[in-house]
């Protein structure tokens, strides 16, 4: 009897922790920022912008692996209208990468630009792929 339940504990310790890695992989989405040379892309900015891409994006957790935000001056030194640019690229777990581009005046707002057209995206990509699995 002590042996079943040894084997017993055993066996659903095993188990847990191979749900426990599951669960792991899948609410894990690296998040990657770049900046060009003319966009300060210190600590504050990481943090803050992990922060907002993580709880925009956090009801498709489960389909991303990756997020990579890309923020360049287009015009430099000089100010115009719309000239910070950002490259949002997804990757949803077993296809290609998709992206989008937004251009503002401040990163905050060509940031939250780039989340919203993500977001459009994935809700796109995300009810095809259900859309056409009930239809088999």
């Amino acid at each position: 009897m002590c042996i079943d339940l040894l084997l017993l504990k055993c066996f659903l310790t095993k188990r847990y922790s191979i749900r426990e890695q599951i669960i792991q992989k899948h609410t894990t989405m690296k998040i990657q920022i770049n900046t060009d040379h003319n966009v300060d892309g210190n600590e504050r900015l990481h943090a803050f912008l992990e922060d907002k891409i993580t709880n925009a994006l956090k009801r498709f957790e489960n389909h991303l692996t990756r997020i990579e935000v890309h923020l360049s001056d287009e015009n430099a030194i000089k100010n115009g209208p719309d000239d910070i640019r950002c490259l949002f690229e997804v990757r949803l777990e077993g296809r290609e990468p998709l992206a989008v581009t937004a251009n503002a005046n401040t990163i905050e707002a060509v940031v939250s630009m780039a989340i919203e057209k993500v977001k459009s995206l994935l809700d796109t990509q995300l009810g095809k792929q259900t859309d056409s699995r009930v239809k088999l």
